[in-house]
């Protein structure tokens, strides 16, 4: 796709709800480095260093020991991180960085130009809409992260670009982090990140928007999980015990049963409860990774008529 970039406002914009949370200049502007158009963001539990730091030293020290580059000039040192696609699955990936991928990228496929939604293992709720007329496109990401609640939060929002001839790339971006306490469930820290520009695209002006949340939600651990049956007294008439991560993708009901609990007991002696009625065709139980996110996960409910 051929487009020129005519003006370029990317900003960040941070919420911060409760006290415990750090962040480099929560209210600063993001300069849009690459006039490149922002599809996404790579979250990710380390610092992404794309600095070429060598040909920074070797570029710009003097004779004497002395630096004689300005901060405008150092920008073409920060390096990119070129993602890989996978036709077959529609996938990105950046293969040498763990982290979660949520973006929604334009795509040339046979025939056409279609928007690929990216949302690694990791996001949760999850909601993705573009809306395209004559002189605009707006795409509008958010996500949320849920993290373990008493344990150290660092996670980095890296920005994800897309070049003019399709290329995806991340470059480092802005750092949360926290020590939350052991009762901190329910507790968010939400940024999001918006990017506006005017592009020509077969020599016709038009605006594009994209705008990106992230929400940080603390939870506690989730231990065992039960799913209840009951019938229209209110009996249960059957009871099945997972662990997290276990609950199956798929659940049919009895043609005795009127409605579903799902109890979720987590650490600290918490316990949640979740009705799951005849009108709703699924519900969410969370599993723990190694990293502390806490992964959403789907069971579609199909019941017997």
């Amino acid at each position: 796709m051929n487009k020129g970039v005519i003006a370029i406002l990317l900003t960040l914009i941070i919420i911060l709800p409760f006290t415990g949370f750090k962040l480099a200049n929560p209210n600063a502007e993001i300069e849009n480095r690459y006039n490149d158009n922002i599809v996404g963001v790579y979250i990710t539990q380390e610092h992404l260093d794309l600095f070429d730091f060598d040909s920074y030293i070797s570029d710009n020290f003097t004779r004497n020991g002395d630096m004689v580059i300005s901060e405008s000039d150092s920008k073409k040192y920060n390096g990119r991180l070129y993602a890989t696609y996978d036709e077959e699955t529609r996938k990105f990936s950046f293969d040498e960085i763990e982290g979660i991928l949520f973006a929604s990228i334009r795509v040339e496929e046979e025939y056409g130009t279609c928007m690929v939604g990216s949302s690694s293992e990791g996001i949760s709720d999850a909601h993705n809409s573009v809306s395209i007329t004559d002189d605009s496109e707006d795409v509008i990401l958010k996500g949320t992260i849920y993290s373990l609640a008493g344990q150290d939060v660092n996670y980095f929002i890296n920005p994800v670009y897309q070049d003019n001839d399709g290329n995806v790339y991340v470059t480092g971006g802005s750092g949360i982090s926290s020590q939350s306490n052991q009762d901190s469930e329910g507790e968010t820290i939400s940024q999001t990140i918006t990017s506006e520009m005017i592009v020509e695209i077969n020599k016709e002006r038009k605006k594009h928007k994209t705008e990106i949340t992230i929400a940080i939600n603390l939870m506690f651990a989730p231990e065992k999980i039960n799913i209840l049956e009951f019938d229209q007294s209110g009996e249960c008439i059957s009871k099945k015990v997972y662990l997290p991560g276990e609950v199956p993708k798929e659940m049919v009901p009895s043609t005795s049963t009127e409605y579903l609990v799902v109890e979720t007991y987590k650490s600290g002696n918490h316990i949640t409860r979740e009705m799951i009625e005849k009108n709703d065709t699924s519900f969410t139980t969370f599993s723990v990774k190694e990293t502390g996110i806490c992964v959403q996960n789907y069971t579609a409910v199909t019941w017997n008529k």
